[in-house]
């Protein structure tokens, strides 16, 4: 906080007696500070007033850049959908080559744009791309076990945009599940990067972690995603969004909210996949 005080001084005639410099008795000129007092000759009496100035705010300061999650859609061969649902995914056991999910509405050019399939076929199944968008794959978000639910993940940090529907494009057809999720994120400063991304799978109880993120940025946009192999999470905890029934987002995450959040289920399951990425605005 800062206060700016203005004396005003009123007199007929008046002589400061602050003086900048003196000589003492061996000649050695110094210099001194003004005096904190006015010496006033006048045949008026002086009159003074004073006025505080205060800056309760200091410095302006910059506006605050946000993230805003902007729009979800989910599409499947085995009857789960959310959003504007979608097309062309096969059918339960019958995959096909891509999944096609419908937005609400087009996608806004320069948005974040995150791609997050899965797959259970008993083959090692990728992500290779998606329709009207380059995408960068994050390795350290795949969890790649025929044995289990497959996940993948891919991005871009400045969309084409557009469109209101996204076909991702798979390495093989299942003989099992499959499905994509498409999510777009909006932020209000000037660029987005890659932070982190992880992936995991195990056992859990009712009560089970997600995957835990080494954060370097301190404005974050973070996905995690919890797919048990024999049942669906019921919620995901605080300050995450719990989405489309797998899927939880954190906005405006600082460098100390990359630990695993929780996630309930409605029974234990055997076998848990689990993965979460990250995005750092500037």
């Amino acid at each position: 906080m800062h206060k700016f005080v203005v004396f005003t001084l009123i007199g007929v005639a008046a002589l400061f007696s602050a003086k900048l410099a003196g000589q003492d008795s061996s000649g050695t000129i110094y210099r001194r500070p003004l005096p904190a007092t006015w010496t006033v000759r006048s045949s008026q009496p002086p009159q003074m007033n004073v006025i505080a100035l205060k800056n309760a705010g200091g410095a302006p300061s910059s506006p605050t850049n946000t993230w805003t999650f902007i729009q979800e859609g989910y599409w499947s061969n085995f009857g789960a959908q959310s959003g504007s649902g979608g097309s062309n995914c096969g059918s339960p056991l019958v995959g096909t080559l891509s999944c096609t999910v419908n937005l609400s509405q087009p996608i806004t050019p320069g948005n974040l744009l995150v791609v997050l399939p899965l797959f259970y076929s008993g083959d090692i199944i990728t992500l290779t791309g998606i329709s009207g968008e380059s995408i960068t794959k994050c390795t350290s978000c795949q969890l790649l076990n025929p044995f289990a639910i497959q996940l993948d993940a891919g991005y871009t940090l400045n969309a084409n945009g557009g469109q209101n529907q996204v076909t991702c494009y798979f390495s093989a057809a299942t003989t099992g599940w499959q499905g994509c999720a498409v999510i777009e994120a909006h932020w209000s400063g000037s660029s987005i990067s890659f932070d982190a991304g992880n992936a995991s799978l195990g056992p859990c109880s009712t009560i089970c972690a997600g995957v835990n993120l080494s954060l370097n940025g301190n404005d974050d946009f973070i996905i995690q995603s919890n797919f048990p192999f024999d049942t669906d999470p019921l919620s995901v905890s605080s300050p995450y969004n719990f989405f489309q029934g797998s899927y939880g987002y954190l906005l405006d995450a600082t460098i100390g909210q990359g630990g695993a959040p929780i996630w309930l289920l409605p029974q234990a399951d055997p076998a848990t996949s689990n993965n979460a990425i990250a995005f750092t605005g500037q």
